[in-house]
């Protein structure tokens, strides 16, 4: 469109638009007493906020000509350059500020030399839009550190540029190109790699922008790259919904600093905006809920975004209560959602979204970002307060303490394999103590990313560079029930699949899942590793704001309050080990392997200790890398435990069970293993019995004891997706059927100790003897629309009613070699079925 405005905005009178007079009556509202004018009154008469982009907004909101021109005037008297990827939103606001006033005194008296002064910001803008492409095109920016929000910035640059001058036009054609890649980035990950710094940091804002001005500039283009963007900027809303973990911060994920917290003021414009961009109900309560943390919600100097960015009208979830905003969310999201299955890989969990609930975050993705960390794997924990953390700072950049502590394995909750010989020579800037052999996973780009496209990215994740890192391979929520994820970390090690140092590899699988059970506020962690060398030692990590308490302690370097302190699992009484901080408490409960040592590593002098070396048989010679000066934004990490088995082998599994309380809480229900066998690992706690594959997916049959009697619900995983399962014990059986998860979730009654054994059955085989054929269709018909049915019965869909949806799933599967599938009508083919049925008919 050649009109003006047309970033955002449209010309007041457009049908259906919405316009500055849209935003002058949502000010005016109810005699000027409503939320958006006592928020946008807090910057609009503040004389100490008088850019340009300040003042074109302000007359956005009044109309008052003056501002305009001030706008005006502030423009040509100054210039606009391109300073990078990082500066790049000066630009955004000068395209916003040149659309919104153009045409402002159109019929009116306009300002003296008004046309000179718009062609100068023209051309500024111009060559603004000339040097962005140029350094698009060079390859420069990596796509999700600086390129996806660059090309965001240079297409609504170039939107507010004049039709029909060729070199516009080749512009806009170029920065549609780059504004593709935006969508592709975007799509793909649901959420910024980098975590919520980089994001806050003019990023977030960009992607809602670079959208609207679209829809509202531009009135034909070729398709889009992605299927459906609204949903995709829902999902970034989201993604920041959840992650906000219940204190008024973000989960640590990446380089941290201070716009990680809502106080901050840096992030409020990008939750405020993905709301209004998306009319999303849940997102609108969101950003009611984080103005509970800052009001305003914007620091001062980004308060001219609230005619784009903010609109309290937009309708809420049902339930909302604005004295407790979030609290409407729990009937409107699931407890769990993943960002990014197939590249960031970040999974949140949570109890609900009340004071006190807990919140679990989870990461298994791909590497995207050089400001993202080697964490795959890596999962945190509040409840209260901080209970699970990643740990260390955003130190120096090229420091000790970022490249061989922060961004390292070793400051994650992840798993260490140590191996003595193990090389680190990865593609960045050496730290300047060299690069410490943490154990943990390889570096990809830790101080500086490459990645010039979407589609380079792809073509490097299995060969080049090798990004994919993690996989997310099963996912599944029930509210009120459990969360449940898996997935596979192995090629984030130097691995049999890729070994960055060409040294065959150090592991051949690593595994992760998690299996939270929401109603008894219980994690359950189950890993597998499987290392190349049996001496390799792996070291299972939880790091904590505070010393683990449990277990004889001896001290091995260091005191008991500040240095490595040895603890035989043997010594710790119930394999449970307790932390407290704050108001929230967590237990820890080691269940395998069955026979363990406890490292507890921290203390002033510890607390960012790595064994440099990568080996603990020659001594604890390793260094603290503390060249970092602590801040209140980040979480303070001063202890970790690391599990390591006693006996070396090549694989071993890791199963701990985490129960997050409130800090009066004195014990928890104590978890046991009922079964630890080649085939699968069970372990039960309180009513809820877990399995799962101790090799991976189960493919045979398998029984375990329950030590007492009662109802219990077996949540049991690794199972064939969409294969049914009988679950026999003390008082019958349950069928059910394994979902795309591959998760199978049985309830069963008992009166005393007893026997389970969980079998594969055929679906529809509903007396058991491993054929489909016409006895099951016998006891189909004998059941045939009668209701509180089971699979035995012919309710072979579980709805519990018998009827044409079973026959239909009978016959699907109808078995027998040659035999023709029989039809209700021609039941009498099978003789008592049709009598039977005729005669239940009659009888009715």
């Amino acid at each position: 469109m050649d009109e003006h405005p047309r970033l955002v905005f449209r010309p007041i009178g457009t049908p259906g638009a919405r316009t500055f007079q849209t935003v002058r009556d949502l000010y005016n509202s109810n005699g000027g007493n409503n939320p958006f004018k006592q928020e946008v009154d807090t910057w609009l008469y503040n004389a100490s906020y008088s850019t340009y982009i300040d003042q074109a907004s302000r007359y956005v909101i009044t109309g008052n000509l003056s501002y305009a021109e001030s706008a005006l005037n502030s423009m040509y008297g100054s210039s606009l350059s391109y300073g990078g990827t990082e500066g790049a939103f000066t630009g955004a606001q000068w395209a916003l500020a040149y659309d919104w006033i153009h045409d402002a005194w159109e019929g009116g008296s306009p300002p003296a030399n008004l046309s000179t002064k718009l062609a100068y910001i023209e051309s500024e803008i111009a060559d603004f839009v000339g040097a962005a492409l140029s350094d698009l095109d060079g390859g420069g920016p990596s796509l999700w550190h600086g390129r996806a929000s660059l090309g965001a910035v240079a297409w609504v640059a170039a939107l507010a540029l004049p039709a029909g001058n060729a070199t516009y036009d080749t512009y806009r054609t170029e920065a549609w190109d780059d504004w593709q890649q935006s969508l592709k980035a975007t799509h793909a990950c649901g959420g910024w790699p980098e975590g919520p710094t980089y994001w806050a940091t003019n990023r977030g804002v960009n992607f809602p922008l670079a959208y609207q001005s679209y829809t509202s500039a531009v009135t034909g283009s070729p398709a889009l790259a992605v299927a459906d963007p609204m949903e995709d900027l829902r999902q970034l809303g989201l993604w920041m919904l959840y992650t906000e973990r219940g204190d008024g911060s973000f989960n640590r994920y990446g380089d941290v600093s201070s716009q990680v917290v809502i106080n901050n003021g840096t992030i409020g414009q990008s939750i405020d905006y993905y709301a209004i961009a998306t009319g999303d109900p849940a997102l609108a309560a969101f950003a009611e809920h984080a103005r509970d943390y800052r009001y305003p919600l914007y620091w001062s100097g980004y308060r001219w975004m609230l005619p784009v960015t903010y609109d309290p009208t937009i309708p809420k979830p049902p339930g909302y209560d604005p004295a407790h905003p979030a609290e409407c969310l729990g009937a409107a999201l699931p407890n769990a959602a993943v960002f990014g299955r197939d590249a960031l890989g970040l999974v949140v969990m949570r109890q609900g979204w009340s004071d006190g609930d807990t919140q679990i975050s989870f990461k298994a993705g791909d590497y995207l970002a050089h400001h993202g960390h080697y964490d795959q794997g890596t999962f945190t924990l509040f409840k209260h307060d901080k209970l699970v953390i990643n740990s260390g700072g955003y130190g120096p950049y090229t420091g000790d303490h970022r490249l061989n502590y922060y961004v390292r394995t070793v400051a994650k909750n992840g798993i260490l394999v140590q191996r003595p010989d193990e090389m680190w020579t990865p593609p960045s800037v050496t730290p300047p103590s060299g690069w410490a052999n943490d154990g943990g996973q390889r570096i990809v780009q830790a101080t500086g990313s490459t990645v010039s496209s979407y589609e380079n990215w792809l073509a490097n994740k299995t060969s080049g560079w090798n990004y994919e890192s993690g996989e997310i391979t099963a996912f599944d929520n029930v509210d009120g029930a459990y969360s449940y994820v898996a997935s596979d970390i192995t090629r984030a090690y130097n691995s049999t699949l890729y070994d960055c140092e060409g040294q065959g590899g150090k592991v051949s699988l690593v595994t992760r899942q998690l299996v939270y059970l929401q109603d008894a506020d219980v994690l359950v962690v189950f890993d597998r590793v499987n290392a190349t060398n049996a001496a390799y030692k792996k070291k299972w990590l939880l790091h904590t704001p505070n010393k683990f308490v449990g277990g004889t302690e001896v001290v091995a370097v260091g005191s008991a309050s500040n240095g490595i302190i040895e603890v035989d699992g043997d010594t710790i009484p119930g394999d449970t080990l307790t932390m407290t901080n704050g108001g929230g408490k967590l237990f820890l409960q080691v269940l395998l392997p069955a026979s363990y040592t406890v490292n507890k590593v921290g203390g002033l002098n510890y607390r960012y200790y790595v064994e440099d070396d990568g080996d603990d048989a020659d001594g604890y010679d390793g260094t603290n890398y503390d060249d970092y000066s602590e801040v209140s934004y980040h979480d303070y990490g001063d202890w970790r435990i690391e599990v390591s088995p006693k006996a070396a082998s090549n694989f071993d599994t890791f199963l701990n069970v985490l129960s997050p309380r409130s800090s009066a809480t004195s014990s928890v229900d104590p978890a046991t293993v009922l079964l630890a066998s080649p085939l699968a690992t069970v372990m039960r706690v309180g009513g809820y019995v877990v399995g799962m594959g101790t090799a991976g997916l189960i493919d045979d049959d398998f029984g375990y004891t329950v030590p007492e009697g009662g109802t219990f619900r077996h949540l049991i995983v690794d199972l064939q997706p969409e294969g049914y399962y009988k679950l026999t014990g003390e008082a019958g059986y349950d069928v059910a059927a394994a979902n795309e998860a591959g998760l199978a979730l049985f309830t069963e009654t008992a009166a005393a100790a007893h026997g389970v054994v969980i079998t594969s059955v055929l679906c529809a085989d509903a007396n058991f003897d491993d054929v489909v054929d016409g006895l099951d269709y016998n006891a189909w018909s004998l059941h045939y629309l009668a209701s509180g049915m089971n699979w035995g019965d012919g309710d072979f869909n579980f709805d519990t009613v018998v009827d044409g949806l079973d026959y239909n799933i009978w016959s699907l599967n109808y078995a027998p070699e040659g035999a023709a599938v029989p039809e209700p009508a021609f039941a009498a083919l099978l003789g008592l079925g049709l009598a039977v049925v005729a005669w239940r008919r009659r009888r009715a």
